[in-house]
C-alpha cells in the first residue's frame, strides 16, 4: 500500500504512566512514530489486505458470472447462485450439465428478446412474449443489485473487524514500547509540525514488535490521548 490509509486519525498521542508532580517535575520525553511506514510494512496488515482482496475478487467473479443469466426464472437464478458458490473446478459432471442447460435457456431467451425488440411491430402474442422477457430481465437486474448490496455490507463488516483488531494491536504495541523506553508521549510523525533532532523516532521498534507478533493490551481509558491508528485494508 503506497498511500496513507484514510482511517488514520488526525492525531495520535499514547501517554505512558509517567506523571509529573510539583515535587519531582522533569522534562517530558517525547517520541514520534511514522504511521505511513507502519501501514506499509506491517506484515499482518499486508496479509489481511491480501485476504480481503481475494474475497472481493471472488465476489466480483460471482456477479460477473450471474450476469450471463439475466433471462432465466427466479428459481433458476437462485439455483445458479447456489451452483456458483462452488468453484467451477470442483463441479460434478451433473453440475456442469445443468449449468450448460440453464445457459442455453438464458441465451435463447436473450436472443428471442433482442429479435422482438428489433421488430418495428409485433403481434399480440409477440408483445406478450416480449413483455414477459423484459420483466424477467428487470427482475434479475434487481436480484443482482440486491446481491451486490449484500456483498458491500459484508465487506464493510469484514473491513471493520480487521480495522478494529489491527487498531488494538498498533495502539497496544506503541504504548508498550513507550512505557518500556520511559516515554511521556508518542505522536504521529505526519501530523507533527516540528520536532527537533533529539526527539526519538520509535517507528522501527514498533514495527519490529508488531511483526514479531508482540501482544500488548491497549492502554486503559485515560492512559492515552487518542484512538489508535487503524491501518485499513482498502481493496
Amino acid at each position: 500500500m503506497t498511500s496513507r490509509p484514510t482511517i488514520l486519525l488526525v492525531a495520535l498521542a499514547v501517554l505512558t504512566a509517567l506523571p509529573l508532580t510539583l515535587a519531582h517535575a522533569q522534562a517530558p520525553k517525547l517520541a514520534i512514530v511514522d504511521m505511513d511506514i507502519i501501514s506499509q510494512q506491517y506484515k499482518e496488515l499486508a496479509d489481511q489486505q491480501t485476504e480481503l482482496q481475494k474475497w472481493v475478487t471472488e465476489r466480483r467473479a460471482f456477479l460477473a458470472a450471474m450476469q450471463d443469466f439475466m433471462f432465466v426464472s427466479s428459481e433458476e437464478f437462485q439455483e445458479l447462485g447456489r451452483l456458483y458458490q462452488t468453484p467451477q473446478d470442483q463441479w460434478t459432471e451433473e453440475q456442469k450439465k445443468r449449468e450448460s442447460e440453464l445457459r442455453k435457456i438464458a441465451e435463447d431467451n436473450e436472443r428471442k428478446f433482442l429479435d422482438l425488440q428489433a421488430k418495428p411491430s409485433r403481434t399480440a402474442e409477440e408483445q406478450n412474449t416480449y413483455s414477459t422477457l423484459r420483466d424477467t430481465y428487470q427482475a434479475r437486474d434487481r436480484d443482482l443489485a440486491a446481491i451486490s448490496r449484500a456483498f458491500d455490507d459484508e465487506l464493510r463488516v469484514r473491513r471493520g473487524e480487521v480495522e478494529n483488531r489491527l487498531s488494538g494491536n498498533v495502539r497496544g504495541v506503541i504504548a508498550k514500547v513507550g512505557q518500556e523506553q520511559g516515554l511521556t508521549a508518542v505522536f504521529d510523525k505526519a501530523i507533527t509540525f516540528y520536532f527537533s533532532a533529539d526527539v526519538k523516532d520509535i517507528t522501527e521498534d514498533v514495527l519490529k514488535a508488531l511483526n514479531a507478533g508482540a501482544a500488548a493490551p491497549a492502554p486503559a481509558a485515560g492512559g492515552g490521548g487518542g484512538e489508535a491508528p487503524a491501518p485499513a485494508p482498502t481493496p
